[in-house]
């Protein structure tokens, strides 16, 4: 393990891009860049409250603006350049939380609703079509956050934080979603810690080559690695308890995590870590 930043504020959104990592520092307002020596900010926004960020056309990323209720795509040199906002029917995108390619130059994103375990379930999908035609394509998720394709495109995942469970839908050709069910119950693929409570569940979320899912299950200090079915292959332990998000390195031989200590105190310190991948065979003994 190598920690690339031990003292950020509330790092989210792991990206490895053209040779560096970016991520976002939530209660920061701003985007890092890990250049393999220095942390140092890339673009900040007072009220963003950024939580992911996706590669975007040319040399540019989209920000999902948590705080702010839209979407950002910026330069890798820090200039903001488009504005996604809700339509009016929308009633707001009940704060963008995690992305995902749709394979075709759009994307899928998260709003999550509130962040509360006695409000309603009232998170939604959002898809933004490469030419930015928006539409809600699945809603009444309790809080709806990590969120993945898989290899073959046929099936989106989604975190429902507040529920405990990952779901998965059926993706049609138009990106449209079908069904919407319980793909798996935290709790029963792994008994949760001592130490868990109501807010313990499915944050980040990814998706390797070979169709293994990668839950970061927050409140819970670890990761949860599962196979194409479901199946627990591994956990991998997090020194932070409020583990936020995950991303691939080259190859897919590391793993860069952001995690947060006190999630619930100001200014919510965490760190970003570089693990190797304990189940991809060319991560054994590389750091």
């Amino acid at each position: 393990m190598l920690t690339i930043n031990p003292r950020s504020f509330y790092p989210e959104g792991p990206l490895w891009h053209q040779g560096r990592l970016f991520y976002v520092e939530y209660s920061q307002d701003r985007v890092m860049c890990w250049d393999g020596s220095r942390n140092f900010p890339v673009w900040q926004a007072s009220g963003s409250g950024p939580c992911a960020l996706l590669p975007a056309e040319g040399d540019s990323l989209w920000v999902a603006c948590y705080q702010g209720d839209r979407l950002e795509r910026i330069g890798l040199d820090g200039r903001s350049l488009e504005r996604i906002e809700p339509q009016p029917a929308d009633q707001g995108f009940g704060g963008p939380n995690d992305m995902t390619g749709d394979g075709e130059g759009g994307f899928f994103f998260t709003g999550s609703g509130r962040f509360d375990i006695a409000a309603p379930a009232t998170g939604r999908v959002f898809h933004l079509s490469r030419d930015r035609k928006l539409r809600c394509v699945a809603r009444d998720i309790r809080f709806a956050n990590g969120i993945a394709l898989s290899p073959d495109r046929r099936r989106l995942f989604v975190n429902a934080h507040l529920g405990k469970e990952l779901l998965v839908f059926e993706h049609r050709p138009d990106h449209g979603l079908d069904g919407g069910r319980r793909f798996l119950h935290l709790p029963d693929l792994l008994p949760e810690p001592a130490f868990a409570n109501g807010y313990t569940g499915g944050d980040g979320l990814k998706i390797d080559r070979a169709g293994r899912l990668y839950i970061c299950q927050f409140g819970a200090a670890r990761i949860l690695i599962c196979d194409p079915d479901g199946r627990l292959v591994t956990a991998l332990a997090i020194p932070d308890r409020d583990v936020t998000n995950i991303g691939f390195g080259p190859d897919e031989a590391t793993l860069f995590v952001t995690a947060v200590s006190d999630s619930w105190t100001e200014p919510y310190p965490g760190s970003v870590y570089r693990f190797a991948n304990p189940v991809t065979p060319s991560a054994h003994g590389r750091q």
